[in-house]
């Protein structure tokens, strides 16, 4: 396993290059498109080492158990930067557009999913209805590894609800937006739900807020590229070793936002 994470691991940090990732004080289309690349290639390993039940006495095979939630930090990220990009773009037209043309196209395709993969389960492992119904609401959907779809719909609805709310004013927006994702990690962890479903909960708001300061962020990106990238990586591995030594949300929200924000 070593040999497939390494190579990757040493094209990422030669792939770091300021001028790719900043175009005309946005995030380009490139990098994001990378972004999404790279968090699919994090949730394969992941899976890669999930089936092969890890290999033991390699460092970079027992990492591989957490490049999982490190992937869909990536792809929160990119979801909540995006959303909001495009209402910056089309304005509020998007918005009021925004539940038939985003979301409940996710919805359809979902509930398509589980029209289809329901009769198969339940005739070759004898999937009932309730046992179904029962999954959708304890953070094991029977869609396997679709538990981030349902996340997806949460925090577009979320995003919704806050720019209806706040009218696109920055401090009801996050406050609603963080205020939710707050009561949506409580709820899952009160429910013992597993932590897959929060590790990387408030990555998407942290996107959305990216977006929104962006014309600030970006030319301060620019200007201080070198330590603003060594000071991230540096709290991403602060808090990612005290969460390895402490196993505590706290420090692990912290490292996935670090891990995802841009630099």
């Amino acid at each position: 396993m070593d040999l497939i994470l390494l190579p990757f691991i040493g094209f990422l940090f030669a792939s770091i290059r300021p001028s790719q990732n900043l175009e005309e004080g946005h995030l380009g289309k490139s990098a994001t498109n990378n972004l999404k690349g790279i968090s699919i290639i994090f949730i394969i390993l992941h899976h890669i080492n999930q089936e092969l039940n890890g290999v033991s006495g390699t460092f970079f095979a027992s990492r591989l158990t957490m490049a999982g939630r490190l992937g869909v930090a990536i792809f929160f990220f990119v979801s909540g930067y995006g959303i909001m990009r495009q209402y910056q773009i089309k304005g509020p037209s998007y918005l009021k557009n925004f539940l038939p043309h985003r979301l409940l196209p996710i919805i359809l395709l979902y509930l398509l999913a589980m029209l289809l993969i329901f009769p198969i389960k339940h005739q070759l492992m004898g999937l009932t209805f309730s046992q179904a119904a029962i999954s959708m609401t304890n953070g094991a959907p029977f869609v396997n590894d679709s538990w981030f779809v349902l996340a997806i719909i949460f925090f577009y609805f979320a995003f919704w609800l806050g720019m209806q709310i706040s009218r696109g004013h920055s401090l009801p927006l996050f406050a609603i937006l963080f205020l939710l994702t707050g009561l949506y990690t409580v709820y899952i962890w009160d429910k013992g739900m597993g932590e897959w479903l929060v590790n990387a909960a408030f990555v998407f708001p942290t996107g959305v807020l990216f977006a929104f300061y962006e014309d600030r962020f970006i030319p301060l990106i620019r200007r201080f590229y070198l330590p603003i990238m060594l000071g991230t990586l540096t709290a991403f591995a602060l808090f990612f070793t005290l969460d390895e030594m402490h196993n505590q949300l706290r420090f692990r929200f912290f490292s996935e936002i670090f891990f995802a924000w841009p630099s």
